[in-house]
């Protein structure tokens, strides 16, 4: 069963996306499989055949809308739900609908942080009415990406068969329902193309429809009608090539701004479509200020290194030490506890086991029975299903962007009763919590965890990992603390990548960068900041562990 819940489409684009994406899979909630919520307090003016209720059911309120609850795991995210609606129409309707996902089914699976589409459908566009500034971003974008071409790795899956499409055998290939007009594949003279292993981006991808093409598409419409947003001649172009699509035409009838498309997509000419020059590649939404081939890590390290060195931090060691009474017996425990369950062996599991062993041993010391402690960037649940175990009081929450790895975790803990499973990038989870742990937050990760930590004024207990991806980020910015607010970016991103290196003083470096973390914790208000090591520091390169709690929250 796919519960999925959305506000009030008629103020929330990211819902209007999810509901023309349902309606083009021709999903409905008169099947037993399938069920749409509208969270409304009444005045929605068209209910699209959904349910409306005036508040969200509890097991959906833990993260932001639009989500999805399936098989007991809660889903957040415009392309997290919409991915998850289109493998469930793929699932019960027709298997023609997964190539909407792209090759190997990859498209929107990346992290908003690190993939440009999608950065452009979680932030960009459905925050555009209201910021001029993020709508010229957005349409930029779009503009450059629309003249531009893909390289043909990019979508193997779909141009396989294209040379059936073009000599008129479109059933020969299963993803034939969902290219472009054979009028235009044929005018586009594809062979010239394919010989440069490039494919022109008709749509959003190449020359086949995609779930970018199914959320951008109705966002776009949204603005144009409603904020009266004028369309560029490519994106005009692109919305033309989408509407002579018979599925999308029947989608349309269900939406306000159906008399907009209908009246623009009637100047259509294939001439039209194609004009136009095309670009070599589109650019980067998302991009690092800073380029480390142009810094020395040999000229500048040790001055760096000084800036710290006289950077005195507000923070001490640990006052439990960490030493060998932290040893479990896992022998005795439960299987669904041992990393083993998840074909670790050898010194791997050894080494996971004593990573365990250290955390588990701080948390201790500061957990209450009753609070809620989240896992984040769980992973399959190594650290999250362990305090289950030991923590039988408290509730235990995991969340995790990667859903392989959080349905792992779901078979793990199958016979615990307090552990709730959320798949979602970190800021979609908008829950009350008392404690936030991480087992090797990769790189701003860790950044990440504290600040939403702090948002709660919660405890954490984190090991971070993999220092030099540290990047100035959309809500990060480096050094985190004021008090090294003189260090450039530069500077401060070479010394995260020399705590990545073992040739170099990379003890020195992640000390350095912790150090500045946790005085950011205290200038925002944590009372009390620790640093430990785990127990035995050969267990990881990556063996700090950072805490702090507010006055009264331990």
């Amino acid at each position: 069963m796919l519960v999925v819940g959305l506000s009030n489409p008629s103020c929330c684009l990211k819902s209007e996306a999810i509901i023309f994406i349902i309606k083009f899979c021709g999903l409905s909630n008169q099947t037993d499989d399938f069920r749409c919520i509208i969270i409304d307090d009444g005045n929605l003016e068209n209910d699209f055949n959904c349910d409306v209720v005036q508040k969200i059911p509890v097991d959906m309120s833990a993260c932001s809308l639009p989500s999805a609850l399936r098989d007991g795991i809660l889903h957040a995210g415009l392309c997290s739900v919409a991915r998850l609606i289109i493998q469930h129409a793929a699932k019960h309707i027709d298997g023609k609908y997964a190539s909407l996902l792209g090759h190997n089914q990859v498209l929107l699976k990346a992290n908003e942080d690190s993939s440009d589409w999608r950065h452009l459908c979680e932030n960009l566009l459905p925050s555009a009415a209201n910021d001029v500034e993020l709508l010229k971003q957005s349409v930029n974008f779009l503009n450059f990406n629309f003249k531009s071409k893909s390289h043909i790795s990019q979508i193997k899956k779909y141009v396989r068969g294209l040379s059936d499409v073009l000599q008129s055998k479109p059933n020969n290939c299963l993803e034939c329902e969902f290219l472009v007009e054979k009028e235009i594949l044929r005018e586009l003279e594809l062979k010239n193309f394919l010989s440069n292993f490039v494919i022109p981006n008709v749509v959003c991808v190449g020359v086949c429809i995609s779930v970018l093409d199914l959320i951008v598409l109705p966002i776009i419409c949204h603005l144009c009608v409603v904020h009266n947003f004028t369309l560029s001649d490519t994106v005009l172009r692109w919305l033309k090539v989408l509407h002579l699509n018979d599925r999308i035409k029947q989608t349309f009838v269900y939406f306000s701004f159906h008399q907009y498309v209908c009246s623009t997509s009637e100047l259509y000419t294939s001439d039209y479509i194609l004009s136009g020059n095309l670009l070599p590649t589109c650019p980067k939404l998302i991009s690092n200020e800073f380029d480390d081939t142009a810094f020395s890590f040999d000229m500048h390290m040790d001055d760096i290194l000084n800036d710290f060195h006289d950077f005195v931090i507000n923070s001490n060691d640990w006052p439990i030490s960490l030493s060998e009474d932290i040893t479990l017996d896992w022998a005795i425990l439960p299987d669904h506890c041992n990393p083993s369950s998840t074909a670790l062996s050898g010194k791997r599991l050894l080494r996971k086991q004593q990573q365990l062993e250290s955390l588990l041993s701080v948390i201790r010391q500061i957990v209450k029975p009753g609070k809620i402690i989240v896992d984040f960037c769980s992973g399959s649940g190594h650290l999250g299903i362990l305090l289950a175990h030991f923590f039988p009081f408290c509730q235990i929450y995991l969340v995790d962007n990667k859903l392989s790895s959080i349905e792992i975790a779901q078979k793990r803990c199958s016979s615990l009763s307090n552990v709730q499973l959320f798949n979602c990038s970190l800021n979609r989870f908008i829950s009350h919590f008392d404690i936030g742990v991480c087992l090797h937050g990769c790189g701003v990760a860790t950044d990440l965890v504290m600040a939403a930590c702090n948002e709660r004024k919660a405890a954490f207990v984190i090991s971070p990992c993999c220092y030099g991806f540290i990047q100035n980020a959309r809500s990060l910015r480096f050094p985190r603390s004021n008090a090294l607010a003189h260090v450039a970016f530069p500077q401060y991103s070479a010394l995260s990548k020399c705590a990545d290196d073992i040739d170099r003083d990379c003890e020195h470096a992640m000390t350095a960068i912790d150090a500045d973390r946790l005085q950011w914790a205290l200038e925002q208000g944590y009372a009390h900041t620790f640093s430990t090591f785990m127990f035995p520091k050969t267990c990881s390169t990556k063996n700090h562990i950072i805490i702090g709690w507010q006055s009264g929250a331990v």
